[in-house]
């Protein structure tokens, strides 16, 4: 009787160690798609930020070329007139 009973116990430890066995393959799985969703996540995320910063730089860099081509222009307008200035007819 007794060795019916520890048998009876064992069966139903078995059962459970089962059962728990399959939850912590379950957990096991899905936290392998997390990581891969993680990982999507964080590559996803890279091309956001590097988007932005872009679009950031977008406005200042149109700023510099404006600047640079009013400098270039004031200074072409200036070396042309020292130019004209230079080959002028002297007035006697």
């Amino acid at each position: 009787m007794a060795t019916e009973a520890g048998q009876e116990r064992i069966g139903k430890l078995e059962a459970k160690i089962d059962a728990l066995w399959d939850k912590i393959m379950d957990m096991a799985s899905n936290l392998a798609v997390m990581t891969a969703n993680l990982e999507n996540l964080t590559r996803n995320l890279d091309d956001v930020k590097r988007d932005v910063d872009e679009i950031k730089a977008s406005p200042k860099n149109k700023w510099d070329t404006v600047v640079k081509t009013i400098i270039t222009a004031f200074v072409t307008g200036f070396v042309a007139y020292l130019i004209a200035k230079t080959n002028a007819p002297v007035s006697k």
